[in-house]
């Protein structure tokens, strides 16, 4: 039996197996999903997927343009990914199962995937039709759903600084802590939430997909043959790949992994260009995205995958420096950064301080949280009081457009050389 707020949600044959909750973290590269025994309480399978709207775009304003409103292509697409990602659980009939479901994502998933039109988050000042909490009929989502389902989503924040966040924010704890603290969940959108004196302030930048891997020449998922870290070596290149086997491609991690080391190195400039005479001249050719760098035999790093980044990370850091200074917090004064997303918990926290996706400042913490937002849609499964204290944080957090302010212009120029 599973039920919740003394609601009865399901009851399943006692010999049989549990009653499921389903969480998802409808991100925009990746959908992560989480089957919680509601009888046990505990976490019983995950499952990734890639976003499957990606055909029509790998961001959000793509994929916004091609909605123009409320889009059941992109819907299905969205649903399509979360089956797929259930299905890679391993779980044998899920839906039979299924009693209860929450789903976190930025403001555009959101709307995209419950179906509510997405013309005002298409154009500025970039506004949801609502931010509130909802409880939806599962059969007005996607038909595939069990009919007796609904399923939940936590409220949003505002423009595209959505549910993840709030579900990030509480499983981490942040939501009650004073500060000066910075959240940063690190994917295809920079969202940054600084926390000071019990009041917050957040953001979303555009980044774009290259910190996944997506739009490098070698980028691939994190798996089998995809480095994950690397380092210079004299004129040599010595890269660890996910599963220990040989080199394949590049993930989001291994990227800012090999560029920092390469930084680092001086076989980069702070242009993101190689240095023609450095330690590691014998391994670069010429191709059409500039010099490109040999890693391992067909896994390359060229100019153009830097700039890729390069634009990614003068998001990260110039929507990092209005919103501390929209807080009236210095970057000396934080006493914690915590750091979500698959990447943020793989990457080696001297890389992003080194390429500036966090303050560097000495002696400052950096936490590593993994996917928070799919942890705090779990969370939510559970107790009922993880919904309240996101209901009542959605509200008192400011948001700070960085959209049309020319304060983030100049300073996202300025931020595309590397520190």
């Amino acid at each position: 039996m599973a039920q919740r707020g003394g609601r009865l949600l399901g009851v399943l044959g006692a010999e049989g197996p549990p009653a499921l909750g389903l969480a998802v973290d409808l991100g925009t590269t990746t959908v992560a999903v989480y089957l919680i025994d509601l009888e046990k309480g505990e976490l019983r399978a995950t499952g990734t997927a890639p976003n499957q709207q990606r055909v029509l775009g790998d961001d959000l304003m793509s994929r916004l343009a091609h909605a123009r409103g409320a889009d059941p292509e992109l819907r299905r697409l969205a649903w399509d990914s979360v089956f797929q990602a259930v299905e890679r659980t391993g779980e044998a009939d899920v839906g039979g199962r299924l009693v209860d479901a929450v789903l976190v994502g930025n403001s555009a998933m959101h709307h995209l995937a419950v179906g509510l039109p997405t013309g005002r988050l298409a154009r500025a000042p970039y506004v949801p039709v609502t931010k509130l909490g909802l409880e939806l009929s599962s059969q007005a989502l996607d038909p595939r759903l069990p009919p007796w389902l609904l399923v939940r989503s936590l409220p949003l924040v505002g423009g595209f600084v959505g549910s993840d966040v709030l579900a990030g924010l509480v499983a981490t704890g942040m939501d009650r802590i004073r500060g000066p603290a910075l959240f940063i969940d690190i994917g295809t959108n920079a969202e940054m939430v600084v926390i000071a004196a019990g009041a917050m302030w957040a953001c979303s930048a555009a980044a774009g997909p290259a910190l996944e891997g997506a739009r490098l020449e070698c980028g691939m998922p994190a798996g089998p043959g995809a480095v994950v870290r690397a380092g210079v070596l004299g004129s040599g290149i010595e890269s660890t790949t996910w599963d220990g086997g040989p080199p394949r491609g590049l993930s989001g991690t291994g990227a800012l992994s090999v560029l920092a080391a390469l930084r680092r190195a001086g076989a980069v400039d702070s242009r993101g260009l190689f240095v023609r005479g450095g330690p590691l001249r014998s391994r670069l050719r010429r191709t059409d995205g500039g010099l490109t760098l040999a890693l391992a035999p067909g896994v390359t790093l060229s100019e153009k995958d830097i700039a890729e980044i390069a634009l990614a990370r003068a998001a990260f850091a110039a929507g990092q420096g209005l919103l501390l200074r929209a807080a009236g917090v210095k970057p000396e004064d934080l006493v914690e950064v915590v750091v979500a997303g698959t990447l943020g918990n793989e990457a080696d926290p001297e890389d992003l301080r080194d390429l500036g996706l966090v303050p560097k400042v000495e002696g400052l913490a950096v936490r590593a949280a993994g996917n928070a937002a799919g942890a705090g849609a779990a969370m939510t499964l559970l107790d009922d009081r993880v919904w309240t204290r996101a209901v009542r944080l959605a509200p008192v957090i400011r948001l700070v457009e960085l959209s049309g302010n020319p304060e983030f212009q100049a300073a996202f120029v300025d931020a595309l050389v590397f520190p």
